[in-house]
């Protein structure tokens, strides 16, 4: 039996069954033995296109009294999904499904989401988001410091010139969070 390597779907996000199936036994989805395509994926592959030809008419042609036909899109299944069921029916895959989350908890070890790279200015957005928002409740407005408040600090504190103190105050503050006094 020959040896896949199955890397370059760590970074997938759903799968087909068909993907699911060759996976769980350790075959890179479409493989065939004899070199040639299989011909379960061939009339996979046909299907799908007939029936996004077959959508196409129906958006085109219809009139509306027969939408309740079930769409006939190839279903999709996440990491999550595949690895709750391979847990529930006790079944060993060959290829591992919780790959990402791995990668996830690795990357989450270091310093920054995306890894060791640090700068000074880094470090002050970080000791400013540290100080001013590790208490702020999105359900209470009064909880949020406003951007004055956090340049003056890294002005004061940190000796970091106006135009980044402000930038910096600008990007930690949240989203949709409302402008004026906070009472």
């Amino acid at each position: 039996m020959p040896v896949h390597d199955l890397k370059k779907w760590d970074f997938a996000v759903e799968f087909t069954i068909a993907e699911v199936a060759a996976l769980i036994a350790g075959f890179e989805p479409g493989y065939s033995p004899g070199g040639k395509e299989s011909p379960i994926y061939k009339r996979l592959e046909w299907d799908s296109h007939l029936s996004f030809f077959g959508r196409e008419k129906w958006q085109r042609d219809s009139d509306g009294q027969l939408e309740c036909l079930a769409d006939r899109r190839v279903p999709m299944f996440s990491r999550t999904e595949i690895i709750r069921w391979l847990n529930c029916v006790g079944l060993q895959s060959e290829y591992q499904f919780d790959a990402m989350s791995q990668v996830r908890t690795e990357k989450s070890a270091t310093r920054w989401p995306w890894g060791n790279h640090h700068t000074e200015t880094l470090g002050h957005l970080e000791a400013a988001a540290k100080r001013f928002w590790a208490n702020y409740d999105p359900a209470d407005f009064t909880t949020a410091n406003t951007n004055s408040t956090v340049s003056e600090w890294l002005q004061s504190d940190r000796k970091v010139s106006k135009t980044m103190a402000d930038s910096i105050a600008s990007m930690l503050r949240p989203d949709g969070l409302p402008t004026g006094p906070r009472k």
